[in-house]
């Protein structure tokens, strides 16, 4: 379900540029992304190549140590899925594991 008021813009931008105008990107409000500019993109790419960051903080006040870009964390952690990286997560604990029986198992011989 659409507002009368977009489903009225959608036929304006059909009628006066046609069906390229209506399904064009348009323009765009807000911060245009540092990591069209290649530069960062590159440096960030090569940075993750080479392993010079474990987690995605490091490389949030990298960014602003060197290029003086602020962005949220997920924004950040964003850029670096778009550019290979991975995620890592700590493994899962079962709930019913048995404690005891962990510890039991290190102490013992191999």
């Amino acid at each position: 379900m659409r507002s009368r008021a977009t489903v009225i813009n959608w036929f304006n931008a059909y009628f006066s540029g046609g069906l390229d105008a209506l399904l064009g990107d348009g323009a765009r409000s807000g911060r245009s992304s540092e990591m069209k500019s290649g530069e960062v993109a590159g440096a960030l790419a090569k940075g993750l190549e080479e392993g010079s960051w474990v987690v995605s903080g490091q490389v949030w006040e990298w960014l602003r140590d060197e290029y003086g870009i602020e962005r949220s964390g997920s924004t950040v952690r964003c850029w670096l899925g778009k550019l290979g990286g991975a995620h890592k997560v700590p493994r899962p604990v079962h709930a019913k594991k048995d404690e005891a029986l962990r510890r039991g198992l290190q102490s013992a011989p191999v």
